[in-house]
């Protein structure tokens, strides 16, 4: 049985709120962070509202959320947005396995070279994830990054969520 992580989205739009949502079932702890911490919120609320046993809360400052993070997944509305925050977080996340869901790999890899930068879920809709949880494993996820340990970490999330895992070559 695999230890709970805490894992952190930071971006509560609709591709944010599509991973915690499919993330909130596993026995991980989630937080979702967004400058809007009314909408995240409210999400969360609505998560709770359906499934209380799971352990998902709202943060406001993605330097505190990502302290505690195991894995952090930047679910951000812009790559200006991207950057901010990975210039922000920096001091926490070394070590940490980073997922971008955007292109700009090597921007993060720059901005957070300690981390371990990992791009997956880019170019999925809402819509991919909502069917991703009745067709498992039908729909293609796209994962690709230099550190082997943070892949096949990512690939067990990229299941837990329905996809099938397509892996890319090295960035």
């Amino acid at each position: 049985m695999q230890t709970p992580r805490t894992i952190v989205i930071i971006g509560a739009g609709e591709i944010g709120q599509a991973l915690t949502r499919g993330l909130s079932v596993n026995r991980d702890k989630v937080i979702l962070c967004d400058a809007d911490f009314n909408q995240a919120c409210s999400f969360v609320e609505q998560l709770k509202s359906t499934n209380p046993a799971s352990d998902v809360e709202a943060l406001l400052c993605s330097y505190e959320a990502t302290w505690e993070a195991d894995i952090i997944l930047l679910a951000c509305a812009t790559c200006n947005e991207k950057k901010d925050i990975a210039r922000k977080i920096r001091p926490v996340a070394s070590q940490k396995i980073v997922v971008t869901v955007e292109e700009g790999v090597k921007d993060l890899e720059e901005l957070l070279p300690d981390s371990h930068i990992v791009q997956a879920f880019t170019g999925l809709q809402v819509t991919d994830f909502e069917r991703s949880y009745s067709q498992k494993n039908t729909i293609e996820c796209m994962i690709s990054g230099k550190d082997q340990e943070a892949l096949n970490t990512v690939t067990g999330l990229v299941e837990t969520l329905g996809f099938k895992p397509s892996p890319c070559p090295i960035l």
